[in-house]
C-alpha cells in the first residue's frame, strides 16, 4: 500500500482486500494440504487468479461502499464541488465588470496624439491656427486666442470680493458684539 493513502484506501480493506487474503489463504492451505510446501510462480498464479475471481464481484465491491460509508464522503465532494462552482460564477462576473471598467477608463487614457507634420519650424501661434482651423475655427493673422482672466478672490466667511478671511470685518464685529455681552 502507498504511504499516506490508508485512509483512501480503507473502504478496500474492509471488504474486497479482506476476502482476497481469507480466499488466498484458503487456496495456499489447500496446497499445504496436497503436500506442496514451496510456492513458486507458477503455483502462486492460478492460487491468486481463483482468488481474485471469487473476491471482485459486483455484490462485494457493492458492499465494501456501503460498509465504508463512501456514499456520504461523495455527497460532501459534491456538494463542495457545487459551492466551488457557485463562486467560479460570482468571480467570473465580477471578472467581467472589472475588465469592462478597465476597458473604460483605457479609453479615456488612450487617445490619439495629433501630429502636424511640416517641413519648416512653426511658431506657438500657427500651430494655434492649424488647430483651430481643424476644429472648425478661424483666426485672423495676429490675432491671438484669448487668455483666461483669473476671477477675484472671495472671503471664505462673507464671500464678499476684496478681503480674505483673516482680514474679514465680519470677524472682528462678532468679536466685539461677544465682548460687549460680557
Amino acid at each position: 500500500m502507498p504511504p499516506h493513502s490508508s485512509h483512501l484506501l480503507q473502504p478496500l480493506d474492509v471488504v474486497p482486500y479482506s476476502l482476497l487474503k481469507r480466499y488466498y489463504s484458503d487456496g495456499i492451505s489447500l496446497l499445504a494440504r496436497s503436500q506442496v510446501y514451496h510456492i513458486n510462480k507458477e503455483t502462486f498464479l492460478p492460487a491468486f487468479k481463483a482468488a481474485f475471481e471469487k473476491t471482485f464481484t459486483l455484490e462485494n465491491v457493492c458492499a465494501g461502499f456501503r460498509t465504508s460509508s463512501l456514499d456520504e464522503k461523495v455527497k460532501q465532494l459534491s456538494k463542495g464541488a457545487q459551492q466551488i462552482a457557485y463562486k467560479m460564477v460570482v468571480v467570473q462576473e465580477e471578472i467581467g465588470r472589472l475588465e469592462e471598467a478597465v476597458n473604460i477608463l483605457t479609453k479615456h487614457k488612450t487617445r490619439k496624439r495629433q501630429y502636424i507634420s511640416t517641413e519648416k519650424t512653426l511658431t506657438v501661434g500657427e500651430i494655434s491656427n492649424l488647430i483651430a482651423e481643424k476644429e472648425g475655427g478661424r483666426r485672423e493673422d495676429g490675432e491671438t486666442p484669448a487668455k483666461r482672466v483669473r476671477t477675484q478672490r472671495r472671503c471664505g466667511r462673507c464671500s464678499e470680493f476684496g478681503h480674505n478671511l483673516r482680514t474679514c470685518t465680519v470677524e472682528t464685529e462678532t468679536a466685539d458684539n461677544s465682548n460687549a455681552s460680557e
